[in-house]
Formats: C-alpha cells, sequence, structure tokens
C-alpha cells in the first residue's frame, strides 16, 4: 500500500483511505483538468502535493494568502519552492536602506543587467524556489510571472488550491484603475465624456504614447546605478502603468463596465472591469499548465463554477467531511432579515442576539463574521465592551494572533476573517455569521454581472453560499476539534428554501433550523 514515506514525506505516517482513493481516481482521470471538491480536514494539500511526486512532474502550487503558502513550506520544506515577492528582500546596491528600498525598487531588466550582479538575493531566492519540483506562489504573482518574465509559463502541472476564488483573482489582474495621480504624472487632462467607455478608450491611446514617450527619457543614457529613489520610482511607476494601460486596450469590449470609485483623501478614480472573464482565463491561465488541479473545500455548483472560468474538460470528485457531525453543529437562528436598507432595524436585533450568545458563551474565543465594517462597528458600539477585539486592513493579522494567543475569552468582530483563518480548539469556539455574505451590489460589475440572467443570479447566490460555508469552517480543523456555528440573517434561510442543492451534503447534515445551543456538552 502506499504511503507518504515512499514518496519522501516521512512526516506523514500513512494516508487515510478517502485520500489514498482521491489520488488514484485523480491518476486515473485522462481529462487536462481534476477539480478536487474536499472539506476542511480531508488534507488537500498532501493529495496535492503527492500528485506532483507520483507523476515525477514539475509543478506550480498556487494558495491565495501569504498564510497558506507560510502552511505549505512548514508542512514540505524539502519539497516546496516558495516564492516570495520582491519587497521582502534588499536591494544588493542598496542594502542599508532596507527596508525602507527593496528589491521591489529595482530598475533593471535582462536588456540592463545591474552592476552588482551576479548575486541579488531576491534573484537567488527566486532560482532556489524554482530548483524545486514543486514551486509555491500566490495566483497574483503566477499571474504576472507566467504573463509577463515566463519562467512559471510551460509547467506540466498548475494545482490551483481555494480554486473557487480564481475568477476574483482573474478579474483582479485584467481590471485597470486610472488614479488622478496618475492623470497629473503624464500631464494629461481626463477626458471630457467620463462616463463615456470610448472616450476612456480614445484617451488611454493618447496616455500610452505619453507614458512610452516618458519611460524613453528616464531610460535614455542612465544604467540606474543610483539611489535616486523617487526617480527610480517614477520609472517602475510608468512601466507598470504601461502594461496595464497596454493590456486594457487589447482586452476592453462593450461588456466591461467602468465607474468613479471614492478614494480615501476624497478624489476620484475610475475602474475599469469586465463583467466576466471567461474570456481571459485561457490567455491568462491554462495555457501555462499542460494539466490542472483545482482544489477548495468550497467548490459550489462545478459546472456554473468552470464555465465563469472557461476551465477545459475536467472530471470531478466530492468528498464528504471527515469531522463527526455531533463536533460542528450549525444553529439557525432566524433573528432578522439583514439589508443595506433595513439596518436601522435589523442591527439593533443582532447586537441583542450577539449579546445573548456572548452570555451563554461565556467562557470561549467568539469569531463574529460581519461582512461589512458598518455593522462591525455597530456591533462595537452596542455589545458589552469587555471581551471586544476588532481589526482594519492594517493590523488584521496581529490581531489575529492577538486573539487566538489571549487566555481570556474574548470576541472578535471582522468583516473578513471568512477564508484563510485557522482557529483550531480554543482559539475559537464559536463562530457568529451575523449576516449573509452576500456580494455588494454598489458595485457595478458585481450588480452588471448578477442582472445577466439565470446564470448571473445564480453566481451571486453561489457567490454567498461559497463565503457562507467558509464561514462556519474557520474553528473546527481537526477530528478531535469541536465548535458551533451560529446563522443569524433570515436571508439564508430564503436561500436555504429556494437553491438547497447548492449546499453540501455534508454541511446540510450539521444544520440546526430553529434550534438553540443548550448549555452542557463540553462545558458553556
Amino acid at each position: 500500500m502506499l504511503k507518504p514515506e515512499h514518496l519522501g514525506l516521512p512526516q506523514f505516517p500513512n494516508y487515510r483511505p478517502v485520500q489514498l482513493s482521491a489520488i488514484s481516481k485523480i491518476l486515473d482521470s485522462k481529462k487536462t483538468s481534476f477539480i478536487l471538491n474536499a472539506p476542511t480536514g480531508v488534507g488537500k494539500s498532501l493529495i496535492g502535493i503527492s500528485i506532483a511526486k507520483l507523476k515525477n512532474e514539475k509543478a506550480v502550487y498556487l494558495v491565495g494568502t501569504k498564510q497558506l503558502q507560510e502552511q505549505l513550506l512548514a508542512d514540505f520544506p524539502d519539497i516546496i519552492g516558495l516564492i516570495k515577492g520582491r519587497e521582502n528582500f534588499p536591494c544588493t546596491k542598496l542594502q542599508k536602506m532596507f527596508p525602507s528600498v527593496t528589491a521591489l525598487d529595482c530598475t533593471h531588466t535582462r536588456d540592463s543587467p545591474c552592476s552588482s550582479l551576479p548575486f541579488c538575493e531576491y534573484l537567488e531566492h527566486k532560482r532556489a524556489a524554482l530548483s524545486k519540483q514543486i514551486v509555491c506562489t500566490n495566483y497574483p504573482f503566477f499571474l504576472s510571472e507566467a504573463n509577463y518574465i515566463g519562467e512559471l509559463s510551460h509547467m506540466p502541472l498548475i494545482i490551483g488550491d481555494e480554486c473557487d476564488c480564481i475568477d476574483d483573482e482573474l478579474l483582479s489582474f485584467v481590471q485597470l484603475t486610472i488614479t488622478p495621480r496618475q492623470i497629473a504624472q503624464l500631464n494629461m487632462d481626463p477626458p471630457k465624456f467620463k462616463t463615456k467607455l470610448e472616450a476612456w478608450v480614445d484617451w488611454a491611446k493618447g496616455a500610452l504614447n505619453t507614458i512610452n514617450q516618458q519611460v524613453s527619457l528616464l531610460e535614455e543614457g542612465s544604467n540606474w546605478d543610483t539611489d535616486d529613489i523617487p526617480t527610480v520610482r517614477k520609472l517602475l511607476h510608468l512601466r507598470r502603468l504601461r502594461g496595464k494601460v497596454d493590456q486594457f486596450l487589447r482586452e476592453v469590449d462593450d461588456s466591461w463596465v467602468w465607474y468613479p470609485e471614492a478614494m480615501s483623501d476624497g478624489k476620484e478614480s475610475w475602474v475599469f472591469k469586465p463583467t466576466w472573464v471567461s474570456k481571459y482565463a485561457h490567455g491568462y491561465l491554462w495555457r501555462h499548465g499542460e494539466k490542472h488541479l483545482l482544489m477548495s473545500a468550497t467548490v459550489i455548483g462545478h459546472r456554473s463554477m468552470a464555465k465563469d472560468i472557461s476551465l477545459p474538460e475536467y472530471d470531478y470528485l466530492e468528498m464528504d467531511s471527515p469531522f463527526p457531525v455531533s463536533h460542528r453543529p450549525i444553529f439557525y437562528t432566524p433573528t432578522t432579515d439583514v439589508t443595506f436598507k433595513n439596518k436601522q432595524e435589523s442591527y439593533p436585533k443582532l447586537a441583542l442576539e450577539i449579546k445573548a450568545i456572548m452570555a451563554q458563551h461565556h467562557s470561549y474565543h467568539i469569531l463574529v463574521h460581519c461582512v461589512s465594517y458598518s455593522l462591525r462597528d455597530y456591533l462595537w458600539e452596542h455589545l458589552p465592551p469587555d471581551r471586544l477585539m476588532k481589526h482594519d486592513t492594517k493590523n488584521r493579522n496581529q490581531v489575529l494572533e492577538e486573539f487566538k494567543k489571549t487566555s481570556s475569552p474574548k470576541v472578535l468582530l471582522s468583516p473578513s476573517m471568512e477564508r484563510g483563518v485557522s482557529l483550531n480548539d480554543d482559539s475559537a469556539r464559536v463562530v457568529v455569521v451575523a449576516k449573509v455574505p452576500f456580494l455588494s451590489l454598489a458595485d457595478p460589475q458585481v450588480s452588471k454581472r448578477a442582472h445577466t440572467g439565470a446564470a448571473g443570479r445564480l453566481w451571486y447566490t453561489r457567490k454567498a453560499v461559497e463565503s457562507l460555508i467558509q464561514s462556519t469552517g474557520r474553528h473546527v480543523r481537526t477530528e478531535d476539534d469541536w465548535g458551533l456555528s451560529y446563522i443569524l440573517d433570515t436571508q439564508f434561510g430564503k436561500i436555504l428554501e429556494n437553491h438547497r442543492e447548492l449546499f453540501f451534503k455534508w454541511w446540510l447534515d450539521g444544520l440546526k433550523e430553529g434550534e438553540k445551543f443548550l448549555v452542557g456538552r463540553k462545558g458553556g
């Protein structure tokens, strides 16, 4: 019988039967792509690494967060080559200026190499990672590297973890944002008719010519052995902007949306996005690998997901949860209908229910999924303050670590902890989903897609279900672990009534509709 040690993985004593079954089915598949739908605890990463080892092929392992990168490196230190971005390394010429100046400030190209070569800490790190059989990086780095540098292209195998996020990753890669600062730097006026797409296309053509002229002037007659960092960064910014504007002109069509977006300084930027990304998936992603193994705990409606990202022919396997149902109950306690329009009525009701949950589970850490900062701020003001914690976009990871390590029972209010967070054992015993995590229809791209017939409506619901299932899986991470989940928003009941087929059987098995948790199981 196959064992992990046969593949150089002695840190794992044995494969579980479900892992062996999945490995066998993936290896037997004749399709170019395979989707593995495996809940938390199945051990997807071991399955993915084992496939690459058994095929004896070079592979790139893509993840969505830095935390998952570090976790893979910790689990597979001798096999994984982790590529980090340039910003993590000093510039060889200006090492004393690190971290204010990093390898991200390098202006050199293959045609104009750095005078400090052959040694560059970033390039050495990258070479070491590429020398391993399996290279791990995140989706944004891979999309940029494969399409503009080429070193991660032509891979025999692409392993895509959290594959239900590929749609969003492609969207981020293709979209363009034009800021007032960029317009001023180019010494150009914005188009007269800013609400017309064709006006922006004409503007972009002129902008591209201007960018090329400015880049040529900055590059001319200099080897860039300089510590004039502002000028260096101006050149790098122009190069990146040139690439984005050129991509925009190649890809934009009438299906795109464009809209003004308020910036933190009160000024207005312009955002341009495709409504759907399926037409870009092959050119920017799939062509870079001969075969693709896509994995997630929440592949909701695999056929519609595959269509959204134009996935080549594929086989599909859905696995059961390895965790006992009694360890992961989900209590649907319909409290109020939570929408933006009725928040004056619904927020107070949510606060009262969450206050009761806090009192009932007074000795446990609790994570409250707020979905929005608006709800987070209201709860912060209306719940008992002694246990509360919150974070912003800058200190999210720091606050999360404090929450996990503190001995006194805390309640973390968060709008952004649905994914990539492991709250094992006593680091959290209770999760509260205060609001169903629908994408905001205030985003014109989301609104246009959601209102594009039946496919759009299904996509909109599917994304909410994905986030909902992810949210209730943050705190039960092993077979011996246990935790309780509460769903308070009555919008959930409507989804369950109309789209019960989108939920996995293993998840529904743990659902307790209209029930309350009774103190007594493992304490309260």
